[in-house]
């Protein structure tokens, strides 16, 4: 059985039942197997890091999303007691 066919067979049994049995395997097989959990180890750490790579893109993107929305909530705030005094002097001193 070649590497890339033993891999594969790796595959169908899994990761766990891989590793409890490269206890009980040894040669050639045990260190195909031991090969096979360590590019599955470097595969799932990639994946992390890919994972908490996008994850602090997104946190990032909320932070600053909050700094408009609160920028945007500054301005708003002013004009609407702009537009309340206006307003209030239309009513006050209509125009006639």
């Amino acid at each position: 059985m070649t590497e890339e066919e033993q891999f594969t067979h790796f595959e169908t049994m899994g990761e766990a039942h891989v590793q409890d049995m490269a206890l009980q395997w040894s040669g050639p097989l045990q260190a195909l197997a031991y090969k096979w959990l360590r590019q599955k180890d470097q595969e799932s750490r990639r994946r992390n890091e890919a994972s908490q790579a996008e994850q602090m893109r997104t946190a990032r993107t909320a932070k600053n999303a909050a700094i408009v929305a609160a920028i945007a909530a500054a301005i708003d705030v002013p004009l609407a007691i702009i537009s309340i005094i206006i307003s209030t002097l239309t009513w006050v001193y209509p125009h006639h």
